[in-house]
């Protein structure tokens, strides 16, 4: 999941562009133990500029809600999908209507 910097001029000029959307994920039979998940999905999020959660549903499930500007979510969205696309993982997203205005992007445990 490890790709380029976002310019912060750049980001500042789309982000005054577009509109805010909510997204909630579900990733299921995630089997890959090597990887830190959650913080691997938080430093993700904060790349994007996101705000919202990760937090693990089950064993091998974890829940992320992110919100944030259009085209952040999108691209988050994009390399997430694209990292899992080659595994057995299946990934779930839901729009969401009500923008709920998290602070920040945190991993919830349980």
């Amino acid at each position: 999941m490890r790709g380029g910097t976002l310019n912060k001029e750049t980001t500042k000029e789309i982000s005054s562009k577009v509109s805010k959307i909510r997204r909630r994920i579900i990733l299921n039979e995630i089997f890959n133990v090597k990887l830190n998940y959650p913080f691997e999905i938080y430093r993700l999020a904060v790349e994007f500029q996101l705000t919202g959660f990760i937090k693990n549903i089950d064993n091998n499930s974890f829940e992320i809600e992110i919100e944030g500007d259009t085209i952040f979510a999108e691209g988050f969205l994009n390399k997430l999908t694209a990292h899992f696309k080659e595994s057995s993982a299946h990934i779930s997203i839901n729009q969401m209507d009500e923008i709920l205005n998290y602070n920040e992007f945190r991993i919830i445990n349980h």
